[in-house]
């Protein structure tokens, strides 16, 4: 398979300051410049990245740390473009037993810190590991670090008890990192700058990331004549239910930060659900194009366990009636009268399957006078190729995508 970031690749950029350097992947003979990069690291710098006292680099590490396979241990470096000097190195070690799962690394000697290189170390790093199916990174913060494990929580990230030590893991989904236009202040751009140069040991970050938070899916966005739709997330559309969507629970933190806003604003809550009757026409066993989900009374029916819907959320159930299929929310059901009763004339909308139940309540909610906000970062297709169309549909029938 081609891939952008292998042994040949290379790319010029400039530092905040203007400074020209080099990208490139690490190779065997790139040695020596880790040795004089380490030493141009200071003891504060080292005991945030080794978190302890560290002395020089032996020559098994240096082996360790240059002898790269490129799939499993991978590397890229930045160096001065005129003299050469190395000033960064980043780096991801997949887990063995988790092979859709890896540890990443970033360090950049002190003279060139503050300068934006972690972040484009950190972005080419991430984009190198979703070539070689990572689909999350996992991060580090330590046991009593009470203020950031309680920013996890609020993020849908919440950490776990490590084995090995006194710290604590949560996992990153790299679905959530924009390449394009990823924002410095960004929660999650944030997260991994800070766990993957050693940084989560201190608690700094915290107010900075709320504040982010804060201004972009804050009360201003919400208002009165304004309702959050969440749309079929359930266990049967998420992984390991019968019609998964792939990465489908990676919505749910996503959509918790939104109802935990628009609790707040007072904003009305509505969510659906399939819920199909057993023997439904839209089963393959009648014909039908999915297999069985989502039938009355089952498990995987169910809301995820961990969509933090408010007891005061409006239930919407569709595809009740065992002859006829529904994916609209409005489709069969009094949704929009419901809405026009609470005075509703703005709808967000997020939820699964962005290509079939998400786009069809989003073509139904425009046809209806509802303006509609689709939030894109809150939901999945059932097929990737369907999901920029979908989108397109979307946005050219007049909804807004944000």
């Amino acid at each position: 398979m081609e891939r952008a970031f292998d042994a040949r690749w290379r790319e010029r950029a400039l530092l905040s300051d203007g400074r020209k350097v080099e990208l490139r992947t690490v190779q065997p003979e790139d040695a020596p410049l880790l040795v004089e990069g380490f030493a141009k690291l200071s003891k504060e710098s080292r005991y945030r990245r080794f978190h302890g006292a560290r002395g020089p680099l032996s020559p098994d590490e240096l082996k360790y740390l240059t002898r790269l396979n490129g799939e499993n241990h991978f590397a890229l470096g930045a160096v001065d473009a005129k003299s050469g000097e190395g000033l960064g190195i980043a780096r991801f070690i997949r887990l063995p037993a988790e092979p859709h799962v890896a540890e990443p690394a970033v360090t950049v000697i002190d003279s060139a810190q503050g300068r934006g290189l972690g972040t484009m170390l950190l972005l080419r790093l991430v984009a190198a590991a979703r070539e070689r199916g990572i689909e999350s990174f996992r991060c580090l913060v330590l046991a009593d670090n009470q203020p950031v494990r309680n920013l996890l929580k609020e993020l849908g990230l919440p950490p776990r008890p490590r084995k090995q030590n006194a710290a604590l893991e949560f996992d990153v989904p790299l679905a959530n990192i924009e390449l394009s236009a990823l924002e410095r202040g960004h929660p999650i751009h944030g997260l991994l700058v800070a766990a993957a140069t050693g940084a989560l040991l201190a608690a700094d970050i915290v107010e900075h990331v709320r504040h982010w938070l804060a201004q972009h899916v804050g009360h201003a966005q919400l208002q009165s004549g304004d309702a959050l739709l969440i749309v079929d997330v359930q266990n049967d559309f998420c992984p390991g239910g019968s019609l998964p969507v792939a990465r489908g629970d990676e919505i749910v933190p996503v959509l918790n930060r939104w109802i935990a806003t628009a609790s707040e604003a007072r904003v009305p809550i509505f969510a659906s659900r399939d819920w199909h009757p057993r023997g439904h026409v839209s089963f393959r066993e009648r014909g039908g194009q999915w297999p069985e989900h989502c039938v009355q009374g089952t498990p995987g029916a169910n809301f995820r366990a961990d969509l933090a819907l408010p007891a005061e959320a409006s239930l919407v159930s569709k595809g009740t009636d065992r002859e006829r299929d529904a994916w609209s929310a409005f489709d069969g059901t009094d949704l929009g009268a419901r809405l026009r009763s609470a005075g509703v004339k703005r709808l967000f909308i997020g939820g699964l399957a962005l290509d079939v139940c998400v786009r069809a309540t989003v073509l139904d909610a425009i046809k209806a006078g509802f303006e509609v906000k689709v939030i894109e970062d809150a939901t999945r297709p059932v097929n990737a190729a369907n999901g920029v169309p979908a989108m397109e549909e979307m946005r050219h029938a007049g909804a807004a995508i944000i």
